[in-house]
């Protein structure tokens, strides 16, 4: 019995990083009915950088404090057509980028959509759930650990 992997219980938020974009930490919501990670933006710009595309985007990794934004660059790893409603499709960039979750880490992909009025900026979907065998527990919140109030005070703030 030694050899099954660790099962890893998350509440249905998470405090998480990304570090390589910038974002020292930011809420997630364990998002279980969608297969896809996103990531909820308040702008997003693309150009070509040595004949490459690129993105440059917003995030803003506490809804509440809107001066807090971080500015991120990232190649454009594909793009993905999306169901937005009923009646309508949309073509969203997405980019690759490490996530940590208290000890865990893994690479994700996060399709990257303009924010509107998203109580959480990121949501993270079935993909990363497997990636890290981690399985969620409805009831509770935060079992990776609270947010320390320094990466608040140390969070980037951006006009």
């Amino acid at each position: 019995m030694d050899d099954l992997p660790q099962v890893n219980v998350t509440g249905w938020r998470e405090w998480v990083s990304l570090t390589e974009l910038g974002v020292p930490c930011i809420e997630a919501k364990i998002d279980t009915g969608t297969k896809s990670s996103t990531l909820h933006t308040s702008f997003v710009e693309h150009y070509r950088k040595e004949g490459e595309l690129w993105v440059r985007f917003g995030v803003n990794p506490f809804p509440d404090k809107e001066h807090m934004r971080v500015i991120c660059l990232a190649p454009v790893n594909s793009t993905r057509v999306l169901q937005v409603s009923d009646t309508h499709e949309e073509s969203f960039f997405v980019i690759e980028s490490t996530i940590k979750i208290g000890a865990l880490h893994t690479r994700l992909d996060l399709v990257l959509k303009s924010q509107g009025s998203m109580k959480h900026v990121m949501h993270l979907g079935r993909n990363i759930l497997q990636a890290l065998n981690i399985q969620v527990d409805p009831k509770n919140s935060y079992l990776f650990g609270e947010l320390p109030e320094k990466k608040i005070e140390n969070a980037p703030q951006y006009a």
